[in-house]
């Protein structure tokens, strides 16, 4: 039985990958029971040589998605495969700012595992819309951007990155609460991050979610005094 490029890329078989690429009725965009193309296959497993064949084939579809919404660069990305995100940022047709199911980037799949490689690469392309959010659809966790996943997890060199692009909108605020990345880097009581998110020269100290409290009202409230002093240190903050 002939192998399937499916097949043929997960075994990593280069010259059987070669010879079926090269036939006219083989489908470089086929897809397995997950949805799944030969290209996210070798993207997420950081199959480098995989992926260049496929990429060179002139009919792949570089944003094809699978059963969640996701492309092959969101599983790079994901995966921190630093140099198979390369390849594909390199593909004129690529969409850097596709959103899966949830309504996620590949820039917020690699910023809230802490993929800081990936997110440097990322934050390099011209086209690149950092303060995409997520999913507004009624519930918990919507509305949230790269640098909100960021800071939700802790992951403070990627906050780092993220706050010195210069589009970088750092007063967002999710769409479920109006909670912003200050807010949320209180509630976990984050003194290196917030210490962070104060210095960039934007930054809105005063802003109040739904529920009308400030990030110095939360601080307060959840007896974090470090954070509180942080706030309170800050020249434009308005005490309550």
């Amino acid at each position: 039985m002939m192998m399937t490029l499916l097949k043929a890329v997960r075994n990593d078989d280069k010259v059987y990958v070669e010879r079926l690429l090269r036939h006219p009725d083989t489908d470089v965009n086929v897809k397995d029971y997950s949805n799944n193309t030969a290209l996210m296959v070798a993207a997420q497993r950081g199959q480098e040589t995989m992926v260049e064949l496929l990429l060179a084939h002139p009919n792949v579809n570089i944003n094809a998605i699978n059963a969640c919404g996701e492309t092959a660069l969101m599983l790079a990305a994901r995966r921190g495969q630093k140099t198979v995100v390369e390849l594909l940022l390199a593909h004129p047709n690529v969409n850097i700012n596709a959103t899966n199911t949830y309504g996620d980037t590949a820039l917020m799949l690699a910023a809230v595992r802490g993929r800081k490689d990936v997110v440097e690469l990322l934050l390099s392309a011209p086209n690149i819309d950092i303060n995409v959010s997520n999913n507004s659809n009624g519930y918990v966790d919507t509305g949230r951007t790269a640098l909100m996943w960021a800071v939700i997890e802790r992951q403070k060199a990627v906050v780092e990155l993220l706050l010195t692009h210069p589009n970088i909108d750092v007063n967002a605020a999710s769409t479920d609460r109006g909670t912003t990345a200050l807010m949320m880097a209180v509630m976990n009581n984050d003194v290196a991050v917030v210490e962070l998110l104060l210095t960039h020269p934007n930054i809105n100290v005063n802003i109040k979610n739904y529920y009308r409290c400030t990030a110095l009202s939360i601080a307060v409230c959840d007896g974090h005094t470090a954070v509180k002093n942080l706030l309170l240190a800050h020249p434009n903050v308005l005490e309550a």
